[in-house]
């Protein structure tokens, strides 16, 4: 079998909506590992199920590549219209599979943090870090897609070391909304590295993570579901594998004859095509470009609490050891301008540090 560790937790309560997603996993890691028994010649013949295919949504162009990397990739501009930019992709695919697509987007759309937690169940490390998202990020929760990676587990000091990612939810839901459209299925949202490949992260919205139940279901309830799931996660397997390749056969047959459609329903897929071009055209990385400045400029004294943007004019607010000595140093930056205290400094005798509030105007033109 292959080598690598299987944890379970038998503390974690089980809900019935919970029964078929587990059961489906059951079985392909154990038909995985049936599968790794069989000697080398019998596991080419065997088939194993396609990988996603990548789609990097890159600004100007958008590339598709098999996860798997058996074959070649293509590039499409995402400024055709929705009709030809999906006679493009059929024609342009061949024998790309299309039926379970993840989409990259690139590493300047999200703001990264590592952040410290107190020890907890692996699985409750994402909807802890949700509940944080206003204080982690400038965003609401309800507008960021966000995923988790687990750096550091230390038992002796009871914390957790997380490296988490952050993605404006008005770039990933225009994508979904167009693809959507096209008739394809996200399967996933990731994020590319420095390198541009992507990372295996699966960014999920807040509102979409799993409410846990306050009263489990009891152990042997759990074994019976289980026993009853596995026969028939074999018999559906299959089946489902069918309904999906016959509903997809269905999708191409109808986008073929798009070319030839009426007028009227020309104008809808235009009408569709402003929102997510407009989307498209909204800079989200505008408001990380600053805090990565901020963070650059500003000493270890100082923190901020506050930080608010509107059109080109900046507000923040923290506390520091000498606030005088802030504006100098914001005023050197190329970005910045116009530097200025917005209320009085106060001193705080507790802490010996000083409250303050600035505004700021960003220069036109700067990146």
């Amino acid at each position: 079998m292959a080598d690598r560790p299987v944890e379970i937790d038998l503390n974690a309560p089980v809900q019935i909506a919970d029964v078929p997603r587990v059961a489906s996993a059951v079985w392909r890691w154990w038909t995985g590992e049936l599968q790794a028994l069989l000697p080398l010649s019998l596991q080419r013949a065997v088939p194993r199920p396609p990988a996603a295919t990548l789609l990097h949504a890159d600004d100007g162009a958008w590339r598709f590549a098999d996860g798997s990397g058996q074959r070649a990739g293509f590039s499409v501009d995402p400024g055709l219209a929705d009709k030809d930019l999906a006679r493009e992709i059929l024609s342009a695919s061949d024998g790309l599979s299309l039926k379970r697509l993840a989409v990259v987007l690139p590493a300047a759309r999200g703001l990264r943090r590592r952040i410290e937690l107190p020890l907890v169940a692996e699985r409750q490390i994402l909807p802890a870090v949700a509940l944080q998202v206003d204080r982690l990020t400038p965003f609401k929760p309800e507008t960021v897609r966000l995923a988790v990676r687990m750096v550091e587990r230390d038992a002796v000091e009871g914390k957790l070391i997380v490296d988490c990612v952050f993605v404006p939810r008005a770039v990933s839901d225009a994508l979904e909304q167009r693809l959507g459209g096209l008739g394809f299925a996200i399967e996933r949202f990731d994020i590319a590295g420095e390198d541009g490949q992507p990372e295996g992260f699966s960014l999920v919205a807040p509102e979409a993570l799993p409410v846990e139940q306050a009263r489990p279901w009891g152990k042997l309830a759990l074994v019976a579901i289980a026993a009853g799931a596995w026969f028939l996660a074999g018999v559906m397997v299959e089946s489902a594998r069918e309904q999906e390749i016959a509903a997809w056969q269905a999708r191409v047959d109808e986008l073929r004859p798009l070319a030839a459609r009426s007028i009227a329903l020309r104008a809808r897929l235009e009408g569709l095509a402003k929102p997510a071009a407009l989307a498209s055209g909204h800079r989200g990385d505008a408001v990380l470009a600053v805090l990565a400045e901020l963070t650059r400029i500003l000493p270890d004294t100082a923190r901020l609490t506050e930080f608010d943007q509107e059109g080109g004019r900046v507000r923040i607010a923290g506390v520091a050891q000498d606030a005088a000595g802030l504006i100098g140093l914001l005023e050197a930056s190329p970005r910045f301008r116009d530097v200025r205290f917005l209320s009085q400094v106060m001193r705080v005798a507790e802490t010996e540090t000083d409250r303050f509030e600035i505004g700021i105007a960003l220069e036109a033109g700067t990146p």
